[in-house]
């Protein structure tokens, strides 16, 4: 038996009481060191607040608590991913790679696929070189039916096929993306889709403050990138 846990047990053996109240205290001195923690301007919760970034992973994640903290969209309806240039071999075309994901809620990841250039949200990122926002929501896209999209112009249909883009259409109620870039070189972007069933509205995402948040998490990618 742990020699603390024994010696608890043989002192306080005849005194069930004084057990309780040692209970209590320690319980009251965690839950005041746990709000002494989380007060504003709280030297430790500054220094977790700048611990040291060490994976994209951790980038993702801060950047979804700040997007949920800033706005009506919930943590729980946000998902952030990082995807970079790749050449899956020798004779292929360069394609986008999902490298990290980040989300609160627990399920699984969608089957892992590259986007090519142009295809896609993020392959539109890709194609552009700038960031691209969809609001699945207008009416430009909830209203569009398969005769109508085969003849919007390739950009609009984000280079997928009617099919592909009605599943998207059932999952997500927007859809955006910003590039990763360092010396002007597109290295990979930053995407972010809200969940369908989110009571955020798109303007009130969108441009601010997610635009911010997102190029500021992009800054941070390349740099991490850079240093490995």
């Amino acid at each position: 038996m742990n020699p603390f846990l024994l010696f608890f047990k043989l002192f306080y053996e005849n005194d069930p009481t004084g057990l309780d109240q040692l209970s209590q205290k320690l319980s009251s001195a965690i839950v005041g060191l746990s709000q002494r923690i989380s007060a504003p301007n709280n030297p430790v919760q500054e220094v977790l607040a700048v611990r040291p970034v060490h994976s994209v992973t951790d980038i993702l994640n801060r950047s979804l608590i700040k997007v949920a903290d800033e706005t009506r969209a919930k943590a729980r309806e946000l998902g952030f991913h990082a995807w970079a240039v790749e050449r899956v071999s020798e004779e292929a075309d360069q394609v986008l790679i999902r490298v990290a994901r980040d989300t609160v809620r627990d399920v699984p990841p969608s089957p892992a696929r590259c986007w090519h250039r142009g295809e896609g949200v993020v392959g539109q990122c890709w194609a552009q070189d700038d960031k691209v926002a969809i609001n699945l929501r207008a009416r430009q896209y909830s209203s569009s039916t398969a005769t109508k999209w085969k003849v919007k112009s390739a950009e609009f249909r984000l280079g997928q096929t009617y099919s592909d883009f009605r599943k998207t259409t059932k999952a997500f109620m927007a859809i955006v993306a910003v590039p990763i870039k360092r010396s002007d070189h597109f290295l990979g972007c930053i995407s972010v889709n809200i969940d369908r069933e989110s009571r955020a509205s798109f303007r009130g995402v969108w441009p601010t403050p997610l635009r911010d948040i997102m190029y500021a998490a992009a800054k941070q990618v390349a740099a991490l990138w850079h240093a490995s």
